[in-house]
C-alpha cells in the first residue's frame, strides 16, 4: 500500500508566497489497492497526517473540525472515485487551513434522504466548514477552515 508525500516550506514549492512556514504543504498521494477494507484506512492515515501539522502550527482548536470532514472526503474519494490514486493537498494560508482531494472520478452532489442509511457527509462538511465546494470538472473537492484572529 505505498504512499508517497511531500512537505514544503515558504520559499519552495509551486506557490512560495502563499504558505506560511512551518512545512506549510503537505502532498499526499495514497494508491487504491482495490481492497475495499485496506483502501478505507487511508481516512484514518490522513487525519493522523493532518493532525500532526495542526499540531505542528499551533492550531489544536481546529483539530476535531478539520480531521472529521477530511476524513469524510477522503473516505468519499475512495468509494465513490476511480483511478489509481487519491491525492490530498493540505495547507495552511494566512486566513485559513485548506485541504483538496482528488479522487479520479466526478463528484456529484446528492440531495440528502432523511431515512437513508448513509449520504450525510456532506451536511457535516457544510457544517463544520468556512468555505466547501467541487472543482468545475467534478473530480476534486476542497474545504477551507477559518483561522481565529
Amino acid at each position: 500500500m505505498p504512499i508517497t508525500a511531500r512537505c514544503s516550506t515558504a520559499g519552495s514549492g509551486p506557490h512560495p508566497t502563499r504558505f506560511q512556514s512551518p512545512a506549510a504543504l503537505s502532498e499526499v498521494c495514497f494508491q487504491r489497492t482495490g481492497l475495499r477494507e485496506k483502501d478505507l484506512r487511508r481516512p484514518k492515515q490522513m487525519r493522523a497526517i493532518a493532525h500532526a501539522h495542526l499540531m505542528r502550527w499551533g492550531l489544536s482548536e481546529l483539530a476535531e473540525d478539520v480531521e472529521a470532514v477530511l476524513s469524510e472526503v477522503v473516505a468519499n474519494a475512495f468509494v465513490h472515485g476511480s483511478g489509481d490514486a487519491v491525492n490530498v493537498r493540505f495547507f495552511r494560508t494566512k486566513v485559513d487551513v485548506r485541504f483538496e482531494v482528488t479522487g479520479g472520478g466526478r463528484a456529484d452532489v446528492l440531495p440528502v434522504d432523511p431515512f437513508a442509511e448513509h449520504g450525510r457527509g456532506l451536511l457535516l462538511t457544510d457544517l463544520l466548514t468556512d468555505k466547501w465546494g467541487v472543482s468545475e470538472d467534478g473530480t476534486t473537492t476542497w474545504c477551507s477552515f477559518r483561522l481565529s484572529a
